[in-house]
């Protein structure tokens, strides 16, 4: 800005003066003193415009080298970037996202996002940019996404904001987060945890088998053992009724062994 507001000073001059000059009939006419002190100035100017070039250079070298870097960060993030507009046309995307899909970034741009978005999950993928649009907040959604190598999807993050650009357009800019390594762990836990709960129902029923296997003979062997010494433990000798009772203890070991076991 303050070089542009030096050149406009400088011009703002030379118009002053050349009104001045306007008014003389001839240039032969002006004095001396005022030929050398608008030389002078004349001078003055040209060093600062070239100044001013010279500075203008170097910030357009910084801002070609910030540029630079900038684009550097954008294409090789280790995230996908993209930007849609409210069609979810992509506007804009980065080359680790053309990696991610194994696709060229030329044929990315302009098409509807949508489209490498999996079957029976793009009706969820819109709603969410809807909501991006109507909230105007950051929103997180998780989704699978069609790549070009053959048998492949991609299982992704997309972290979403809303932003509006310097002539009023809105946008919706979204980074892109491989999670398949994720995905496919959760997924083999998932497994296991219904093979786990297969595998418990099976033991409970081999445990209600078991159970009634083992505790009904036991119940016949403790009540008639029970019947044996209301009866007849008189009439048994003293081994006879030293056999019954270990019988007896043997039978309460072995239930107990059974409801804990259960």
């Amino acid at each position: 800005m303050s070089g542009k507001k030096s050149v406009h000073g400088a011009d703002d001059l030379r118009k002053k003066e050349e009104e001045k000059i306007s008014h003389l009939s001839s240039p032969e006419e002006l004095p001396i003193e005022e030929v050398r002190r608008l030389v002078h100035e004349l001078r003055v100017h040209q060093i600062e415009l070239e100044m001013q070039n010279d500075a203008l250079r170097e910030a357009q070298a910084e801002l070609l080298e910030s540029n630079s870097r900038y684009t550097d960060l954008y294409d090789f993030a280790p995230v996908g970037y993209l930007t849609l507009d409210e069609r979810c046309t992509i506007l804009e995307a980065n080359l680790t996202l053309a990696r991610q899909l194994g696709i060229e970034r030329s044929i990315l741009i302009g098409h509807p996002f949508p489209n490498f978005v999996a079957p029976g999950e793009k009706d969820g993928f819109r709603s969410h940019v809807a909501r991006i649009f109507q909230d105007r907040w950051q929103q997180a959604f998780e989704t699978r996404l069609i790549t070009r190598r053959k048998g492949e999807e991609l299982y992704a993050l997309l972290e979403s904001m809303f932003v509006e650009d310097a002539r009023g357009n809105r946008q919706c800019r979204i980074s892109v987060t491989d999670i398949s390594d994720r995905w496919r762990a959760e997924e083999t836990v998932r497994v296991y945890m219904n093979r786990l709960k297969q595998s418990n129902l099976e033991l409970q029923d081999f445990a209600f088998i078991a159970s009634h296997d083992l505790q009904e003979p036991l119940r016949k062997v403790q009540t008639f053992g029970t019947l044996i010494t209301e009866k007849y433990a008189e009439a048994l000798d003293e081994e006879g009724r030293d056999f019954l009772d270990r019988m007896m203890k043997a039978a309460k070991r072995m239930s107990d062994m059974v409801h804990g076991l259960l």
